[in-house]
């Protein structure tokens, strides 16, 4: 499995539990992958917000953002569009 693809397969298993009670998921996502290197405080913060935490959620989660870094520009910004297209139901 490409890097890529391991990332949303990572994103996939942990989101629900990380961005569950966030108003505007697809805006928190965003905001963890906006920048050249994935936001991991970010990560931690959205983490502690929540009321019950799977035990190697932020293992999970900071692998996810390991292989966020590890991609070349380009596809970190196709992870974007393909965010903001979900957000919009494009």
């Amino acid at each position: 499995m490409s890097a890529f693809h391991h990332l949303f397969a990572s994103v996939r298993a942990q989101g629900d539990m990380l961005l569950a009670h966030e108003p505007d998921p697809h805006a928190e996502l965003l905001a963890m992958v906006w920048g050249s290197r994935f936001d991991r405080e970010h990560a931690r913060v959205l983490l502690e917000r929540q009321r019950r935490v799977l035990p190697g959620a932020l293992q999970a989660v900071m692998a996810a953002a390991d292989s966020f870094d590890g991609l070349p520009a380009a596809r970190q910004q196709r992870l974007r569009r393909v965010i903001v297209r979900h957000r919009y139901g494009r």
